[in-house]
């Protein structure tokens, strides 16, 4: 329903119910209303507030910036912002802008001024829709105008205005434990693994992200995919923010080259599985199998394609096994299982190629936790 139409219902209801009561409420009733917005002024349709450079920011209606704001604008409500920009402006819908000003404080700007936003604050702005073209000479009061009360907290810090960060990386293959202070990270990959997806948060909406030098925006997830080469590849993630402070973040994937399978003289392939853990290099455990004069068999062991891993008993391990800092999951026969498995917990988990339980990423699209229990 048309918003002058509901208004115009609820002053009707209003102004019989106050009927009833006598006259003399009537008029007070009548003067509040008037106080409270302007019918002869157009209502926005729409708010859009941006960075100095061009850059969205987003509308919320609430302080815990929880709820966009997805509907036109309320007269008389008030919204939310945050941003780490220094200088904002602000554009509209629904009204012809020699109408409306915003003010911060005592001071009006007019509409796709640039507004300075104090760092680490929370700076009001109101935005009034006037009936007719601004006048600085005129004495306005409250019913000459519609208003609209914007808060914007600026997340930077006086002392820390350079402190720009992504929330979090997260690779499609391979994995890593990420930290926004920690800026270069070492992954391995499988050698069938041709591209990964990465994908950069930032920690504030309107940072811009780069990968490789190409700009990822939040529709696209703050995603892109990128090629790899058999060996080092090197892929440079850029977070900067609207007053050029940046940070580079440096991933060296290293796809591994194909294994070449050796056999002993009894026909039993006696390496191990490259273990493959927050970007350590392949680890090669003893090679305890048997020798043919009845050795005991210690840790990994190939047999007939199939990965074991034995104690230091002699005995097969089954269920998950932490072998350095990954883990591995083998069936009742000891089969050291990949893919995806099951867990006597309803939850599920992905073993890569090598057998490592893979966590904080994304595989076949569903997001592994740092747990390695898929997210659902």
């Amino acid at each position: 329903m048309n918003k002058n139409i509901k208004r115009i219902i609820a002053c009707t209801l209003a102004i019989g119910t106050i009927l009833a009561a006598g006259p003399t409420k009537y008029v007070s009733f009548f003067t509040t209303a008037a106080h409270a917005s302007s019918s002869d002024a157009d209502e926005l349709t729409d708010i859009q507030l941006e960075t100095s450079s061009g850059s969205s920011i987003k509308l919320y209606t609430d302080s815990s910036y929880d709820d966009k704001l997805d509907d036109d604008p309320e007269i008389g409500a008030t919204y939310y912002a945050k941003t780490s920009a220094s200088k904002i402006k602000l554009d509209i819908d629904g009204a012809d802008e020699d109408n409306v000003r915003i003010f911060k404080n005592d001071t009006a700007y007019e509409v796709g001024d640039n507004i300075n936003i104090s760092s680490g604050s929370t700076t009001t702005l109101k935005v009034r829709v006037y009936e007719d073209a601004y006048d600085d000479d005129e004495d306005y009061s409250s019913s000459d105008y519609n208003q609209y009360t914007i808060k914007i907290k600026n997340t930077n810090s006086d002392s820390e205005d350079d402190d720009v960060n992504l929330s979090n990386i997260v690779l499609s293959k391979g994995s890593i434990n990420f930290d926004k202070d920690t800026t270069s990270y070492n992954v391995d990959v499988d050698s069938d693994v041709s591209s990964v997806d990465v994908q950069a948060d930032p920690e504030d909406d309107d940072y811009t992200v780069k990968i490789d030098g190409t700009e990822v925006s939040e529709d696209e997830d703050y995603a892109k995919t990128v090629s790899l080469s058999t060996g080092s590849n090197t892929v440079l993630v850029k977070v900067l923010d609207d007053d050029d402070n940046t940070k580079t973040y440096t991933l060296n994937i290293n796809r591994l080259e194909k294994k070449v399978t050796q056999q002993n003289n009894n026909g039993v392939d006696t390496g191990i599985p490259n273990k493959i853990e927050n970007g350590t290099t392949p680890v090669n455990n003893a090679n305890n199998a048997f020798n043919g004069v009845n050795n005991l068999v210690k840790g990994w062991k190939n047999d007939n394609g199939i990965w074991y891993y034995f104690e230091n008993n002699g005995n097969k391990a089954t269920g998950w096994k932490q072998v350095d800092d990954a883990w591995y999951y083998l069936d009742t026969d000891g089969k050291m299982k990949t893919g995806w498995v099951k867990d006597t917990n309803g939850k599920w988990y992905y073993l890569q190629a090598s057998g490592s339980m893979a966590k904080s990423t994304m595989v076949d699209g569903y997001r592994l936790g740092s747990d390695g229990a898929w997210i659902n």
